[in-house]
């Protein structure tokens, strides 16, 4: 009879077991699904829905990051038209742009094109790739508050300026309040991989963030790169299409002027 029951017990903590590690295998960073060496990509649950986070994680010494811009194409596409296009293995928003459909919010350039010459005061996150010289790294998120900051954008053919979400250390640089929208933003973590991130469903800038630093994902640092509608991330074989854009009905994917693509 002790044994029935030894046996049983043990059965039963062996299921529990194995639920628990079902349960927190994305919080102890189990849930990274690797595309090809170097690209790995995962989905987290937030707000109570499954899937609500895309993260695409790139080792940026093995691929390439390059500029799909409508300024110099000729004009605004949907993401997944750029990805065809110019053969992307993901793409993601490079940045917010003006009124004209064209011009980003912030600096915006790739070698000798310049989307915007102009240095946003309030943008405080530049992200670089494509370096000039050997010994430096592949990409990587600078801060308008380093002393050397014109210095290392001057040795980068690829800088995009955005605003930060959180900076390094963790610290969140968004403020509580804020529309709710899905969010789009590039990220590096504390390894130095890039991270393409979009959250799929409604959100404030502030409340991702926090969700962000709680992930299994390392991050250091991060800047928004779109909200609403137009947030966007492309994963070549994955599908991470938001089916949930304001209302479950709607879904819409507008024409993007400028993306930062990822090549092999």
């Amino acid at each position: 009879m002790r044994l029935a029951f030894s046996q049983n017990m043990h059965f039963t903590l062996a299921i529990l077991v194995l639920g628990c590690t079902l349960l927190l295998t994305p919080s102890q960073g189990l849930a990274w699904q690797e595309l090809e060496p170097g690209l790995d990509f995962a989905e987290f649950s937030f707000l109570e829905r499954e899937k609500a986070i895309s993260v695409l994680r790139i080792d940026p010494s093995q691929f390439h990051f390059i500029l799909c811009a409508a300024s110099a194409k000729s004009k605004a596409k949907p993401l997944s038209q750029w990805a065809h296009d110019y053969a992307l293995l993901a793409g993601i928003n490079a940045s917010m742009y003006l009124k004209d459909g064209i011009t980003s919010t912030g600096y915006l350039r790739e070698k000798e094109h310049v989307n915007n010459p102009r240095i946003h005061q309030r943008f405080g996150a530049f992200f670089v790739a494509q370096p000039k010289k050997q010994g430096i790294p592949s990409a990587a998120i600078l801060e308008r508050e380093d002393p050397n900051l014109q210095e290392k954008l001057a040795q980068y053919d690829l800088v995009i300026q955005n605003f930060r979400l959180i900076g390094q250390g963790g610290q969140i640089l968004w403020p509580k309040s804020g529309p709710l929208h899905p969010i789009a933003c590039v990220g590096q973590d504390k390894d130095g991989k890039v991270l393409f991130i979009l959250c799929k469903i409604p959100t404030t800038a502030h409340a991702l963030a926090e969700e962000l630093l709680k992930l299994p994902i390392k991050l250091s640092q991060a800047m928004y790169v779109e909200g609403g509608l137009e947030a966007e991330l492309f994963v070549r074989g994955v599908n991470t299409a938001s089916e949930e854009r304001y209302f479950p009905f709607l879904k819409i994917h507008p024409a993007l002027p400028n993306v930062l693509g990822l090549r092999k």
